[in-house]
Order: C-alpha cells, then sequence, then structure tokens
C-alpha cells in the first residue's frame, strides 16, 4: 500500500507523488490516482487550487482494503475539500471501466457536461463529506453496496443518485435534481436515514423493490411521489419520516402484501394523496412541519412544529424523545438530541 498526495499549486506530474510539496506533489489528481492500483492505497488532494480535469480510475480496490481519495486544506485529516470542475467543458468528474471497492473523502464535484461520477458498474464505493452538483447528467451514477454520508447533491440534470442495489444513504441533503429522479435504485435493500429528498419531480425515490426509510424529510414541492415503489413482494418499513407537499406519499403497487409493511410516526402534510396501496398505522398523523424557510432549503423545524418530540421509540409515538423528520431540534422532549443532515 502506498500514500500519494496531489497539489495543485505547486505540484508537478513529474514528482513520484509521495511526499507533499513542490518536490514531491503531484499537480493533478488523475496522475496520483494513476499509481493508486494497490488496494488500500491512499491519494491525498490538498484544496489548494481548483481542479480542472476528468480522472480516471484505473484499478479496483477490495473489500478489506479499499482505495481512498481524501480531501484536506492544509493538513491531512482536517477534512477540507477539494473542487473539481469541469468548467462546462469537460465530460465526467470521475471516470473509469467500472473499479470497484473507492471511497471519496471531502470533494465538490461540479459543472461536468455528464456525470459527476460515473462507475455505472462498480460496486462498494463510499462517499463521505462530498457536494455534488451542477452537472449534465447524473451526480452519483453507481452499481452496488453504495454508502453515502454527509453529502449534498443538487441540480443535476437528470438525477442526483442513480444506483442499483443494497445502498445506504444517511446524514445527506438531495434536493432539485432535474430529471425524472432525485434517488433513482434499480435494485433493492435500500436504506434512507437522517435525510432530506426534495424537489419538483416525478419520483423523490423511486425503487423497483422495498427498502426502509427512517428519519427522513421528503418534499414533493407539489409535483413528485415521495416514495414510489413497482414491486409488491418486499418488506417495506417507513418510520418517524415527514411528507409534504407530494403528490403521491407512498406509492405502492396493487395488490402489495400488506403483511410485509411496517411504519409508524410519519407525518403527512399538504400531499395530494397520502397513501396508495399502503396502510396507515396507528400513530401516523397529519400535522403541519413548519419548516424554517421551505423555498430556501431550510427544512430545519420551527418552534411550533408538530414534528417535535413526536417519533416512535420503544414506547410508540412521542417516546423516544425525538423529532419526525431528518433535523432534530435541541430542545426536543426530553432534553433530544442533534442528529446531523447536511
Amino acid at each position: 500500500m502506498a500514500t500519494y498526495y496531489v497539489d495543485g499549486a505547486v505540484g508537478d506530474d513529474a514528482n513520484d507523488g509521495l511526499s507533499e510539496g513542490a518536490s514531491g506533489a503531484k499537480l493533478t489528481i488523475d496522475a496520483a490516482v494513476s499509481l493508486a492500483t494497490t488496494a488500500g492505497d491512499i491519494v491525498y488532494v490538498k484544496a489548494s487550487a481548483t481542479y480542472g480535469e476528468v480522472v480516471t480510475l484505473d484499478a479496483s480496490g477490495t473489500t478489506s482494503a479499499p482505495i481512498g481519495v481524501v480531501g484536506y486544506t492544509s493538513t491531512v485529516g482536517d477534512g477540507g475539500r477539494f473542487v473539481l470542475d469541469g468548467t462546462d467543458t469537460l465530460t465526467d468528474g470521475f471516470f473509469g471501466s467500472n473499479r470497484s471497492y473507492w471511497y471519496f473523502h471531502n470533494m465538490e464535484v461540479k459543472n461536468f457536461t455528464d456525470n459527476g461520477f460515473d462507475q455505472s458498474a462498480a460496486d462498494g464505493m463510499r462517499f463521505v463529506n462530498c457536494s455534488i452538483h451542477d452537472n449534465g447528467d447524473r451526480g452519483i451514477y453507481v452499481d452496488n453496496w453504495t454508502q453515502i454520508d454527509r453529502c449534498e447533491i443538487y441540480n443535476n440534470s437528470v438525477a442526483g443518485v442513480w444506483a442499483d442495489q443494497y445502498c445506504n444513504i444517511t446524514n445527506s441533503l438531495i434536493y432539485d435534481n432535474g430529471g425524472s429522479y432525485q434517488v433513482r435504485c434499480s435494485g433493492y435493500s435500500w436504506y434512507i436515514s437522517r435525510s432530506v429528498i426534495a424537489g419538483a419531480s416525478t419520483y423523490l425515490v423511486y425503487l423497483p423493490w422495498a427498502g426502509s426509510f427512517e428519519h427522513v424529510t421528503f418534499d414533493g414541492k407539489n409535483t413528485a411521489h415521495g416514495i414510489h415503489c413497482t414491486s409488491a413482494f418486499y418488506p417495506m418499513t417507513i418510520q418517524n419520516c415527514i411528507f409534504h407537499d407530494c403528490d403521491t406519499a407512498i406509492n405502492m403497487p396493487a395488490g402489495a402484501y400488506r403483511s410485509n409493511q411496517a411504519g409508524g410516526a410519519n407525518m403527512f402534510s399538504s400531499n395530494t394523496t397520502d397513501y396508495a396501496n399502503w396502510t396507515a398505522t396507528d400513530d401516523d398523523f397529519t400535522g403541519t412541519p413548519a419548516f424554517t424557510d421551505e423555498a430556501g432549503g431550510d427544512y430545519t423545524l420551527g418552534p411550533t412544529s408538530d414534528a417535535i418530540g413526536a417519533a416512535r421509540g420503544l414506547g410508540g409515538a412521542g417516546s423516544s424523545n425525538l423529532d419526525v423528520g431528518a433535523y432534530q431540534t435541541a430542545a426536543a422532549a426530553g432534553g433530544g438530541r442533534i442528529v446531523y443532515a447536511g
């Protein structure tokens, strides 16, 4: 395993990339990534310049030793994001022949004519603290076993996230992407939690088979279906979520197996239809979320929100000291706690 460094201000692609600074770092991300061909290799990218390039992944990591691309501002580990900008002329931010088992921390990818991240048949990708926006197709386009945590994905022309199965999204904001989907699932076993999914698309979340959703705020902006599932045969769990301003908040297929559906303490607000082929639970409720600034994209809860302290715990609705939806107030019932989203 090796560690490589990139510095867009003082690096040189003639360097070996094995140390920081003018005498060691590579100038471009692609030059360093081309060296990262062994499982467990890491490329550290300094946010010293805006990088304008297409980065090609040339190898795969393994399940136990993925390959990493990690941004930093001045010191490795400080969490600073580097910027990869296609300037509306370059095709994809990250591209390759479907290389698997990589992780990407602390980066902003924007203004590519195609996808921000294009690995349509790649497995085992992880994105942490990333902003992916204003790309001409999809923000993230991958296959199976994807993890997205603390990311913001918005204003991509076709979809925010497009993946297959066994994917998790947590603590993230996915909103105002164009096309028909904010999140497009092609398979099954998805889990989305503590996230905001919003936009005037056809579907906020589209999935052919069922998944699990907990503490998610859905805002359909008077257009989108909230959760749209097309198969009747797999379990679905929806709990402690806000569904606001959706066409149909929960839309299951006709003949769906109701015995495989579980939910609770979901708030429904200003939807055209709350349920289609879904059975409400005793503690689902109609209420007012009182978002701080919905038009401005601030989905934190105002002091009059009916979501405060209403989440289901072991003792039923209102017993968990948490709020319904993605955001937690600091003064929820019992003192509450803050759950990060964004």
